[in-house]
């Protein structure tokens, strides 16, 4: 619902559902991660850090969180930082396509 809030443009509705989510239920990393996208689509990368990170606290291995972030550090030029999980040797994968 608060993301559908913030598609019809009532960032302010889709901050306070998510706020009331997370108040409910800190342990959620769905909720964090969708405020983690909210900050960062209303143009507030570190808000969106600060949330993405608590998702990842609860939810390592959570995909959508990772990217989201990288997406925010990209925005804000943080390019020196190595995100965990996304890095060779962190348990993934890496092939050349």
């Amino acid at each position: 619902m608060a993301l559908a809030n913030l598609a019809s443009g009532e960032e302010d509705d889709a901050r306070t559902a998510l706020d009331r989510s997370i108040q409910i239920d800190p342990g959620s990393a769905q909720a964090w991660l969708d405020r983690g996208i909210l900050m960062l689509e209303m143009g507030r990368a570190e808000e969106a850090i600060n949330a993405l990170d608590r998702a990842l606290a609860i939810q390592p291995d959570n995909l959508d969180a990772l990217t989201t972030k990288a997406e925010a550090l990209t925005i804000l030029g943080r390019y020196d930082v190595g995100q965990p999980g996304l890095r060779p040797g962190d348990g993934y994968e890496f092939q050349k396509i």
